[in-house]
């Protein structure tokens, strides 16, 4: 008995999917196509023409394939007629609903052709062997043989795609090419990683902004080694890769790689992974990095004014606070010395010579002290003529002295017109405290012994100004925004 071949009807409107289905099946099976779920319930229920079984995708415009499925279930027409849902979500909520409203199977993008070849293969004989148990009276009176060749015809098992279609070419060209221009246009550079062959391709923008070739190879023993990610966040981008699965399939994390020109720049990078449902292994990582540099940098301007005093330049106490939070957190055995200094009789020197002299004074100050400090040092204003110094990785009270006379001195030589004095309380890290806001009352408790016991002069936390009676020497702005 000669070979009959079966009739599948492809239901999706994005023309290039039909064309690849097209190429997938054409050899084996006839081939209708339609480009809703409306066209393809007229072609099923058209008795002129026989389906066998629907390829059908689920989002489509005029009725999608769920609304599909509704009526062909409620016409009984799903009884007789297997629907192979083809979808790019895999979430249990689609395939839950997609097997209860009846889909035989559900393939997810992107598909092995063989396994769909031999899926379609396997439910359209599955289907057959029930017609013909159904009609197990008709095959009874058959020649003997026929039967049997009749429930065992091939429908595609050595199906293979051969040279590519001109309408598939045409259109797997097209889409190229508006995947090109519009990465052009976006200035996002695309990137595409094939896991079996360990190769990286980029768009043509890769090679205009980094100036390297827009394919690599062996990646995976390259990605450690590569200087064109900032050292730092080659780790950031590592774990972010290691977090990706079939049920976390996306990531995106912003790195700092080496352009051309602009040397580091920022880039954001956005990954979706490609899975083989199947058999749960990655095929490729599709992505694009986006130049945020810009944005980064106007990002940190804004947290820079949030964080510093308009006045003198320096933190405030909110960037203050902050940065030697950072330092006392970044390692176990940190350690630390805590200046905190006041301006001796400052209110004098405003009554005086006037407000706008006395600002001239705490910028001078701001910048004398800064002159002292190393850049790993943190330097901020608290409100008032109150500043704190937090001298980083410091330890013992020889050391803190040093600083201490060296800022002194600055201030007392600063020229300005007017004879500037300063009391210094200082207490160590972790020594005297272990927690920011406790190191901060201890430096003030000795601040306030330095100041009752004639000014212009520096005292250490310990013993004899704990056992005093203390009052804060924090500005009343400061204690206002406290609370």
């Amino acid at each position: 008995m000669a070979e009959e071949k079966r009739t599948l009807l492809i239901v999706d409107d994005v023309e290039l999917n039909r064309a690849i289905l097209n190429e997938i099946f054409c050899k084996s099976y006839h081939i209708i196509e339609a480009v809703n779920g409306k066209d393809a319930l007229d072609i099923i229920t058209d008795k002129e023409k026989k389906v066998d079984l629907v390829l059908l995708d689920l989002v489509m415009p005029v009725l999608d394939g769920f609304g599909l499925m509704e009526i062909l279930r409620e016409k009984g027409i799903l009884e007789h007629l297997p629907v192979v849902v083809i979808t790019v979500d895999g979430s249990e909520q689609i395939l839950e609903k997609a097997y209860s409203m009846g889909a035989e199977e559900i393939i997810i993008k992107p598909f092995n052709p063989d396994i769909i070849r031999r899926k379609v293969r396997n439910i359209l004989s599955m289907y057959m062997r029930m017609e013909l148990i159904s009609n197990i009276g008709k095959l009874q009176h058959l020649p003997e043989g026929e039967a049997e060749d009749y429930g065992s015809v091939d429908v595609g098992s050595k199906a293979e795609m051969e040279a590519l279609s001109s309408r598939t070419l045409y259109l797997l060209e097209l889409e190229r090419e508006k995947n090109r221009v519009l990465a052009n246009l976006s200035g996002d550079i695309m990137f595409d990683y094939d896991v079996k062959s360990d190769t990286l391709s980029f768009s043509e923008k890769y090679y205009e902004v980094f100036g390297r070739d827009t394919m690599i190879e062996k990646v995976s023993k390259k990605v450690s080694g590569t200087d064109i990610i900032y050292e730092e966040d080659k780790q950031v981008l590592i774990e972010n890769l290691k977090g990706l699965s079939i049920n976390n399939s996306t990531m995106r994390a912003q790195i700092r790689l080496m352009t051309k020109d602009s040397g580091y720049l920022w880039y954001e990078c956005f990954i979706k992974s490609i899975w083989d449902m199947d058999d749960e292994t990655c095929l490729s990582l599709i992505g694009k990095f986006v130049n945020i540099d810009k944005h980064r940098k106007e990002i940190s301007r804004w947290k820079e004014a949030a964080d510093n005093d308009a006045l003198t330049g320096i933190n405030n106490r909110k960037g203050l606070e902050e940065k030697i939070l950072n330092i006392m957190k970044s390692s176990w055995d940190s350690t630390g010395v805590l200046l905190f200094l006041d301006l001796d009789d400052f209110k004098q020197i405003n009554d005086s010579k006037g407000h706008a002299f006395g600002d001239k004074v705490l910028r001078t100050v701001a910048e004398k002290i800064k002159s002292c400090v190393r850049s790993t040092d943190v330097v901020g204003r608290i409100g008032g003529d109150e500043f704190i110094v937090f001298l980083n990785g410091i330890s013992g009270r020889n050391a803190a002295l040093k600083k201490a006379e060296e800022i002194d001195r600055k201030i007392q030589n600063s020229c300005i017109g007017y004879p500037v004095t300063v009391s210094i309380g200082i207490a160590q890290f972790p020594e005297d405290g272990s927690e920011y806001d406790v190191l901060i009352k201890r430096a003030d408790q000795a601040l306030y012994y330095s100041k009752n016991k004639g000014k212009n002069r520096y005292t250490f936390y310990d013993k004899k100004t704990k056992d005093m009676p203390f009052q804060s020497l924090l500005s009343k702005k400061d204690s206002d925004e406290e609370g």
